[in-house]
C-alpha cells in the first residue's frame, strides 16, 4: 500500500512538472504564433497554398469525361447546312498519365502546406531575433546613459582640479575626449534602436502591443533549456526539408506523367449531331499516340529526370545546411549560458572597483585616469551581460521552434 501511494504520489508530481514546463512561455510563444501567421508573407504563402489546393482538384478531373462542342457551317453551303456537334471523351487508359498527375498535384499540395509552415516558422524566428535585439539596445541605451553622466560628472570634477592647478589642461582635453567618444557610442545604439523598433513594429503590426506585454512577462520566467535530442526532433520535423521532399516526390512523378505521352490513350468517344444531314448519336473506342514533335518526349522525359535529382540535391543541401546551423545555436546557447555566469561576477567586481576608485579619487589616493578606466570596465562589464542574455534568449527560442514548431509544446526549463 505504501509504494502504491509512492507511486500515485511520483506521477503527481511528473504531471505537475510537465505542466509548468509547458506553462513556461507559452504566453510569449501564442502571442508570436499569432504574428507570425498574420505577416503578410505567411499569408502569401497561405495563398499559395489555396492556389495548389485548386490545382489538385484540376488534376483530379481529369478522369472525368471531357465536353467539347463545334459548329461547323461549309463554305457557300446554306443556312441549313449548318451543323452543331457535341462530344464527350472519357478516357480509359492514358499511360498513366492522369494518376501521375495527380500524384504529383498531391505532392505539390503537400509541399504548399510545409512551405506555408516554414514561412511561418522563419517569421516567428525573425521574431523573436529581433525582440531580443530590441530588449539588448534598449538596456544598452540606459547603461550608456549611466556612463555618459559619469563620464560627464567625471570631467566637470577634472575641470574644476584644472581650473586649480591641480590638473592640467591635456587631463582635461582627455576627459573631454573620453566623454565624446561615449557619446558617440549612445548616439550609435539609440539610432540601432530606433532601426530595430520600427522592424519590430513592421513583423508584430497591431499585434506589437500584445507581444510587449507577454515579453515583458517572459523576463520574470525560466526560459527553454535546450537538450541534445532536441536536434533530432528539429531535422525531422523541420518543414523545409518536408516539403523538399514533397517536392522531390513531385518531380518523380512529373517523370511518370512524361514517360506516359509514350503510350497510347484509351478512350470512349460520345458524338452527338443536333442539325445537319447526319443528326444522331455514334459511341466508338479511341486509340490514340501523341508522342511529340520529332524526340521531344524523350528531350522532356530526361529534363524531368535533371530537375528530380536537382531537388535531390538541394534537399540534401538543405539538410546539412539545418544540421549546422542547429549545432551552432546549441553552442552558442551553451557558450552563452558559461558568459552568463561569468560577465555577471565581473559586473559585479567591477561595479565595485569603479565604486570604490571614486571615493579614493576624491580622497586623492587615486588618479582620474585610474577611475576614468574602471568607470569604462564596469560598463563594458554590463553591457556583456546584456549581449550575453539576448543570445542566451535568441538561441533558447530558435531551437525550441525548430524543435517543436509553433505549437505550445513542453520542453524543460532553466
Amino acid at each position: 500500500m505504501r509504494a502504491w501511494t509512492s507511486l500515485c504520489l511520483g506521477a503527481l508530481v511528473c504531471t505537475t512538472l510537465v505542466h509548468a514546463q509547458s506553462a513556461t512561455g507559452s504566453g510569449f510563444l501564442e502571442a508570436v504564433r499569432v504574428m507570425a501567421y498574420a505577416h503578410p508573407t505567411t499569408q502569401s504563402a497561405a495563398r499559395n497554398l489555396d492556389a495548389a489546393a485548386q490545382d489538385q482538384k484540376a488534376a483530379r478531373w481529369q478522369r472525368f469525361p471531357t465536353p467539347s462542342f463545334q459548329s461547323l457551317s461549309p463554305q457557300g453551303g446554306a443556312v441549313g447546312d449548318k451543323t452543331n456537334r457535341l462530344v464527350l471523351e472519357q478516357p480509359l487508359y492514358a499511360g498513366g498519365r492522369i494518376d501521375a498527375g495527380i500524384d504529383a498535384a498531391d505532392h505539390r499540395l503537400s509541399a504548399g502546406q510545409h512551405q506555408h509552415l516554414q514561412v511561418a516558422q522563419e517569421t516567428a524566428i525573425k521574431l523573436v531575433n529581433t525582440w531580443y535585439d530590441w530588449l539588448r539596445l534598449k538596456d544598452r541605451v540606459t547603461v550608456q546613459q549611466e556612463g555618459v553622466e559619469a563620464h560627464r560628472k567625471l570631467r566637470q570634477q577634472i575641470e574644476r582640479r584644472a581650473q586649480e592647478g591641480v590638473s592640467t589642461e591635456i587631463d582635461l582635453a582627455l576627459a573631454a575626449a573620453r566623454l565624446s567618444q561615449v557619446q558617440s557610442e549612445l548616439s550609435q545604439t539609440q539610432s540601432a534602436l530606433s532601426a530595430t523598433q520600427e522592424q519590430l513594429r513592421q513583423l508584430a503590426g497591431d499585434h506589437l502591443p500584445t507581444l510587449i506585454a507577454a515579453g515583458t512577462a517572459l523576463q520574470s520566467q525560466a526560459l527553454p533549456q535546450p537538450q541534445t535530442h532536441w536536434l533530432e526532433s528539429a531535422q525531422l520535423r523541420d518543414p523545409q526539408l518536408a516539403k523538399l521532399a514533397a517536392e522531390l516526390q513531385a518531380a518523380d512523378a512529373d517523370i511518370r506523367a512524361k514517360q506516359g505521352q509514350l503510350m497510347p490513350a484509351v478512350s470512349v468517344m460520345v458524338d452527338r449531331n443536333f442539325t445537319g444531314l447526319q443528326q444522331g448519336t455514334r459511341t466508338w473506342l479511341q486509340v490514340s499516340v501523341q508522342p511529340g514533335a520529332g524526340l521531344s518526349s524523350m528531350a522532356a522525359i530526361r529534363a524531368a529526370v535533371a530537375r528530380k535529382e536537382s531537388a535531390a540535391e538541394t534537399r540534401r543541401n538543405a539538410e546539412l545546411e539545418l544540421r549546422q546551423s542547429l549545432a551552432a545555436d546549441l553552442a552558442s546557447h551553451q557558450a552563452a549560458r558559461e558568459q552568463m555566469g561569468v560577465a555577471s561576477l565581473l559586473r559585479q567586481s567591477t561595479q565595485d572597483v569603479a565604486d570604490s576608485y571614486s571615493r579614493q579619487f576624491v580622497a586623492g589616493r587615486k588618479s582620474w585616469l585610474e577611475v576614468l578606466n574602471a568607470v569604462r570596465e564596469a560598463m563594458q562589464a554590463r553591457l556583456s551581460v546584456m549581449d550575453a542574455q539576448a543570445l542566451l534568449g535568441q538561441t533558447a527560442w530558435r531551437l525550441h521552434l525548430r524543435a517543436f514548431g509553433l505549437e505550445t509544446s513542453p520542453g524543460a526549463v532553466l
